[in-house]
């Protein structure tokens, strides 16, 4: 009996123990791939109002050239 309720215990004290979390997970992969996904998009919408400001400002030059 002694030896079943030490059994008990020591199983409780085990499964009870909190876990490290694993280092990776099979989710890493999508997760990196979402991370570099949303800094391109970042980028290009730079990319995108720069060229609109560049193209805004060279239209913005006298409304008649000589015609």
């Amino acid at each position: 009996m002694k030896r079943l309720s030490m059994l008990v215990l020591l199983l409780l004290v085990t499964a009870c123990t909190p876990e490290k979390p694993p280092e990776t997970t099979v989710f890493d992969p999508q997760v990196e791939a979402l991370k570099k996904a949303k800094q391109l998009e970042a980028q290009m919408q730079k990319q995108a109002e720069d060229q609109r400001r560049a193209i805004e400002a060279a239209s913005e030059g006298p409304e008649t050239k000589g015609y």
